[in-house]
Order: structure tokens, then C-alpha cells, then sequence
């Protein structure tokens, strides 16, 4: 519970370090006025709870993942620089033709460019241009998972028939709003006055992607890496897809069953045993996650492993007085009150109105 209750201050919109998005998501702000040292914390906290197998509420899109563990298009080369960056090439047909180095394809600058798909491309299965689009089409779902609007409106891009450069307006510039202003970026030099055209769309589209999942927020992404890895540093990791590691942290967010509640509690007071899984039947989705809540400090299931609840028996009691929660041990105590309505009432309040430990 410390460290949810911890991440969700420290990720909290009000202090500027991230943004929440679309889909109820949180990504890093690209103006935070923070310094590398707040983003490091957030990194060694998340790295904490990993290596402690504690599940955290963190709602962080899956590109995050991939970024921490370079997979994907988000991967390295072997000069070391991001597979996604492409400085210096004005558009798609005047790329240098890629090399491959290390398994990687590379451009002959020794920027990698075509990442994502590492094996067609060393064994040449895939053109240029379609290891582009490929990348791209990656790159558009994972930007889908927390800006929706803006996904969908490259995509209408990338497939228009008609006449782009005048039905779109768009040029090399983009902007983005920040502390009551609005900040333009070039995405290439002289960026105003290089208008988007169908021609080279596909390298506008490219552009702007590593632009907003890479470029825009490196200063804040590179330290929440190394405050990460500081705790979690070594090859095992490697083992694991993005998927994996989300579902490790995050837990499982599918609907909790009375199945999966009898696997989590291990042990129940024979005097409540009973009533205990009656109330558990007579729960919603949500009001078992606001149990697990109550007890564990987290709405999740953990991916791997089992929560081992515990429920124990306070003693008698006629006046109503609430279960308790020991969140550190995954214990539930319940007092055996006079009928069963008691117990559900007393039950179903606690788990509603409670905030555990709370941060002032």
C-alpha cells in the first residue's frame, strides 16, 4: 500500500512530472520544470515494487515497457542510438539504403532507423519501405493506448487518397501547449516551410511518432530508466516481453472471479467461513476490487504467484464495530456479530469508506 499510495503522489497531474492522457492514462510531461533527480525516484520506486512483487495501480501505457526494455521499435543498434531516430534524412526515398550490422538493419550513418523488426530485416524479407511501415504501424498502436484523437488522425493521413498537401495544411512544425503558451518544434530544419505532401508522408508520420515517444521526452524518460535499472539492473529482465513485465507490475485487470477469490484466500475463521463467502458472492467486479483494495493495498490479482489472504476472528462483538486490515500480512479481521446482515453491512462499509494509511 506504501508504494501505491507513494506513485500515486508522485504521478499526480498537480506536480507537473506527467500528464494524464487518454484512457485514463499517465505519460511523462514534456515541460515538467522537475529536475532528472524526481524522475530517477519515480524510476528506483517502480524497481522497488518489482523486485518486492508488490502490485502497483500504475497506468502507464505499454511503450513505456518496451522503452524500459528496448524492445521493439524502441530497440538500440549497435552504435547505441534509438532504432526509431532519423535526424538528418529529409524523407523516405532519399534514405541511404540500410546496412545491416550486428542483426540490426542501420542506416550508413550508423543511426538505427528500421527497428521493430529485427529478423525480417537482417534476413532481408522485408524492403526499406516496409520496414518502415512496419515500425510506423507499431509505433500508431502504441501511441493509441493514450492519445486516441491524434492516432486516428495520422492514420486518416497515411491513407488519404486525395490531395494531402492542400486538404491538410500540415508542414514540418508541430506544437504543443504548455503553461498557458503554445511551444512550436521543427521536426527537420526549417521545419514551417516544409509542407507534408504524399510523397512524404510516411517520413512526416515516422518523424512525429519518435518525436512523441522518444525525442520530446527524453530528458524526463532517460533518468526514470536509470532509476529503474538501478534496482533492477542484470539480464533477466531481457527473459521477459513488455506484455509480461506490464502484467507483473499492474497485476491482471480482468473481472475477479469467486474462483480466483477462493485460490487468493488461503485461510478463513471456521466462525465466519460462511458468511464470509456468501458476501464474497454478493459483491460486484468492483466491490471485490475495493476488498482486495482493504486488504492487499492493490485492486489487482498478481500475474504470477498468489495473494495469500488470510481472514481472522477479532472475537464477539453487539455493537458494530468494523473489520480491520493488516495490509502488510494480507489479513482480514472480522468480528462475529449477531446476523449476517451486520456482518455484510460492517463488511461492505469498511471496504467503501476506507483510505488506509492516506497521505496528508
Amino acid at each position: 500500500e506504501w508504494f501505491m499510495l507513494l506513485l500515486r503522489e508522485l504521478m499526480n497531474p498537480l506536480y507537473g512530472m506527467f500528464n494524464l492522457e487518454g484512457n485514463n492514462m499517465t505519460w511523462f510531461n514534456m515541460a515538467s520544470l522537475e529536475s532528472s533527480d524526481q524522475f530517477f525516484l519515480v524510476g528506483v520506486v517502480i524497481g522497488l515494487a518489482l523486485y518486492n512483487a508488490q502490485l502497483l495501480d500504475l497506468r502507464l501505457p505499454l511503450v513505456v515497457y518496451k522503452k524500459l526494455l528496448g524492445q521493439g521499435a524502441y530497440g538500440k543498434s549497435s552504435s547505441g542510438g534509438p532504432l526509431c531516430g532519423m535526424p538528418g534524412v529529409t524523407d523516405v526515398t532519399s534514405a541511404p539504403a540500410p546496412k545491416v550490422t550486428g542483426g540490426l538493419a542501420t542506416s550508413s550513418a550508423g543511426l538505427g532507423m528500421y527497428g521493430g523488426i529485427e529478423a525480417a530485416s537482417s534476413s532481408g524479407l522485408l524492403s526499406r519501405d516496409a520496414q518502415i511501415r512496419a515500425q510506423i504501424y507499431e509505433m500508431l498502436e502504441d501511441l493509441s493506448d493514450f492519445r486516441p484523437q491524434v492516432t486516428k488522425g495520422l492514420r486518416d493521413l497515411l491513407h488519404y487518397k486525395g490531395d494531402v498537401e492542400n486538404d491538410f495544411c500540415l508542414t514540418y512544425q508541430v506544437t504543443y501547449e504548455a503553461f498557458g503558451r503554445t511551444h512550436a518544434v521543427d521536426l527537420v530544419a526549417d521545419g514551417k516551410d516544409k509542407l507534408v505532401t504524399k510523397a512524404n508522408r510516411l517520413d512526416y508520420i515516422h518523424r512525429y511518432l519518435n518525436w512523441v515517444l522518444n525525442d520530446s521526452i527524453q530528458r524526463q524518460f532517460e533518468p526514470f530508466r536509470r532509476g529503474f535499472f538501478y534496482v533492477c539492473g542484470g539480464n533477466a529482465l531481457s527473459l521477459f516481453r513488455a506484455e509480461e513485465i506490464e502484467s507483473i507490475v499492474r497485476g491482471s485487470d480482468e473481472p475477479i472471479t469467486l474462483e480466483q477469490l477462493r485460490e487468493a484466500v488461503v485461510k478463513v475463521h471456521p466462525m465466519v467461513e460462511q458468511w464470509f463467502w456468501r458476501a464474497m458472492e454478493n459483491m460486484s467486479d468492483a466491490m471485490r476490487r475495493k476488498f482486495l483494495v482493504f486488504v492487499t493495498g492493490t485492486d489487482r490479482l498478481p500475474a504470477v504467484g498468489k495473494l495469500d489472504i488470510k481472514v481472522a476472528l477479532l472475537g464477539e462483538d453487539v455493537t458494530g464495530r468494523f473489520p480491520t486490515a493488516h495490509t502488510c500480512f494480507n489479513q482480514l479481521g472480522m468480528w462475529l456479530y449477531p446476523s449476517y446482515e451486520m456482518f455484510e453491512d460492517r463488511l461492505f462499509r469498511a471496504i467503501s469508506e476506507s483510505e488506509g494509511f492516506g497521505i496528508k
